[in-house]
């Protein structure tokens, strides 16, 4: 049965940011080899959650091998807080804090022990934490007299990458599994860096500046690579990189009247980005997460409003709602991908829309469902 969840998120970054950040660089990894994959002709849907109070803004990231989802929302009992959460078919919806009074939490990462990496506001700033479902929250440490920071990504062996903020700046940071932390090298001129994400391998993405950015990565936690940008895009972030090496994320163009963005991949030993295009009838898109066979899951508007896809090299980018089993569910944003194929997506039941309407569903304040689409071949 699908958990209904009342969601007003609002994340408030009380940090401090100073400027004075050193560089390093050195050559990309060695390519290690992508089997070509094959894509599902169907997808099945199950609807795990409702994101039901419309108008609010959704923190739902990443899903792992069990099929447990994360994210955060905002508590529907009179109390003002939000509480990070787990939610899956066999358990439920859990929340994950130490503080239910706390006015912010969410969870940005899973790997397939049910470790969890994640932010909590703290007394002055937003504060990094890993947990394990039901048990074992604890807070991670900050670099040397920083005040605040995020956990984003956790690997299989336990390992987090965040970013750690105070007078020095904020720098990207990755923990150990006993929970040590480590600066990562920055980028020079960039007074930001932050670390999204990371691999089995330790290889870790993100993005250094904070307007005009640029994605990087860190081959093994060791120095820093600038990731190349598409030709007129002025910015770029990288956002999830898969366990053989290959990166997506997303570049950036600031026109007279709009800004765009253009779903990228970074294959594996190349810091050359391949544009993923967009959908029919659209202009921006954003690619969001890829699995080890190099298949890639995100966002796009196109002809009939903003839909989720899915890329491989032999297809390139398709509509994920053409694949399918349920057509009254509109998906409009595919999140990630696990290491058997399932997909998490944001949707909308065509039962919600005005007049049957499909079209800018993204603009409606409509309650949004949280799915899994499982390959079914």
């Amino acid at each position: 049965m699908a958990t209904s969840i009342s969601l007003v998120l609002s994340c408030r970054h009380r940090l401090q940011v100073a400027a004075c950040i050193f560089f390093l660089s050195s050559a990309l990894v060695v390519p290690r080899a992508n089997s070509a994959p094959k894509l599902a002709a169907q997808f099945g849907v199950v609807t795990l959650g409702t994101l039901n109070n419309p108008g609010s803004s959704a923190v739902v990231r990443r899903v792992n091998s069990l099929g447990e989802a994360v994210g955060g929302f905002k508590n529907g009992n009179r109390r003002q807080s939000s509480a990070a959460f787990i939610i899956s078919l066999a358990g439920g919806l859990d929340e994950i804090t130490d503080q239910q009074n706390t006015d912010f939490s969410a969870l940005y990462g899973i790997n397939d022990t049910g470790e969890v990496a994640g932010a909590i506001n703290g007394p002055t700033s937003i504060l990094p934490f890993r947990a394990i479902r039901h048990t074992n929250f604890a807070d991670l440490p900050l670099l040397n007299q920083d005040t605040g920071g995020a956990a984003y990504g956790i690997n299989e062996k336990g390992e987090v990458v965040g970013f750690s903020s105070g007078t020095d700046g904020v720098r990207a940071v990755w923990w150990t599994r006993k929970g040590d932390v480590t600066a990562l090298p920055s980028l020079s001129g960039f007074t930001t860096t932050k670390a999204v994400a990371i691999n089995k391998e330790g290889d870790i993405v993100g993005y250094a500046g904070e307007a005009n950015k640029v994605a990087v990565l860190w081959p093994n936690k060791g120095s820093i690579i600038s990731l190349d940008n598409l030709l007129t895009y002025t910015s770029s972030q990288a956002e999830s990189i898969s366990d053989s090496g290959d990166i997506v994320g997303y570049a950036t163009a600031f026109d007279e009247k709009a800004v765009r963005l253009r779903a990228v991949l970074w294959p594996v030993g190349s810091n050359t980005p391949r544009d993923l295009g967009t959908l029919p009838g659209g202009s921006t898109s954003r690619a969001r997460d890829v699995d080890t066979n190099g298949v890639v899951v995100g966002t796009s508007d196109s002809n009939v409003g903003n839909r989720a896809f899915i890329w491989t090299a032999e297809t390139g980018i398709r509509d994920l709602n053409s694949l399918s089993t349920n057509p009254a569910i509109i998906l409009i944003d595919a999140l990630s991908i696990n290491k058997q194929g399932t997909i998490l997506a944001i949707g909308i039941s065509t039962s919600d829309l005005p007049s049957g309407d499909s079209k800018d569903v993204e603009e409606h304040e409509l309650p949004r469902q949280i799915v899994l689409l499982t390959p079914l071949n």
